[in-house]
């Protein structure tokens, strides 16, 4: 991820590179690769992409926003959505207490940096 400015001004968080998805039970495989906006021109959070099997060449061509809309483009067919995030509902994360969390734990062992923040005390955040 990498935080970027541009000629806004305003910051927001990019993701950038390369990931590989293989199933071993299938053989199917996905090649994703995040997008960087581009100095000029071109646009955030854009990402491009393959679906395929090991054993051919890859049947399907993803593109689109990983934070808003994706399009599938299959061999001979019209580009259709593929995932519409809006669409999908958001389930919030169920988590034990802090009390019944193990010590080293994300929620109990960040819980500090993340009260500071909440009060936009960023001292008490990185001190």
């Amino acid at each position: 991820a990498v935080v970027s400015t541009q000629s806004t001004g305003r910051p927001w968080v990019e993701l950038g590179g390369k990931c590989e998805i293989k199933c071993p039970q299938t053989g199917y495989q996905a090649e994703v690769e995040f997008l960087t906006k581009p100095f000029y021109g071109g646009s955030k959070h854009q990402i491009s992409g393959t679906i395929g099997h090991v054993t051919g060449k890859p049947f399907c061509k993803v593109s689109g926003e990983w934070n808003n809309i994706m399009y599938a483009e299959f061999e001979g067919k019209k580009k259709q959505v593929f995932v519409d995030i809006h669409a999908i509902p958001i389930i919030k994360k169920q988590c034990l207490p802090i009390s019944q969390q193990g010590e080293w734990e994300s929620r109990r062992l960040w819980r500090h940096v993340t009260k500071a923040l909440a009060e936009n005390n960023v001292d008490a955040a990185s001190s």
